[in-house]
């Protein structure tokens, strides 16, 4: 039997790398886009090693709720 310790739809997470962090932009044309909620997601979905954070401006609010994440590869999501 396999110990499965994290969904596998979640990033592996090297605990010795360097430390990864997730921003959420809290600008106020990006708050309009459901940036609250994004970072309320995040924050109700931990995944182990990573921290998440409230950003200010990220420089891209016209393309929707922005996200960068630091040390850190995650698949892009987008609902249209």
């Amino acid at each position: 039997m396999t110990n499965i310790t994290q969904p596998s739809n979640l990033p592996i997470i090297d605990q010795h790398s360097s430390p990864k962090c997730v921003r959420v932009c809290q600008n106020r044309t990006c708050k309009k886009q459901g940036a609250v909620k994004v970072l309320a997601a995040f924050i109700a979905l931990p995944i182990p090693g990573v921290t998440v954070t409230a950003s200010s401006c990220l420089g891209q609010c016209g393309n929707g709720p922005m996200v960068i994440s630091v040390n850190l590869r995650l698949k892009p999501i987008c609902q249209r």
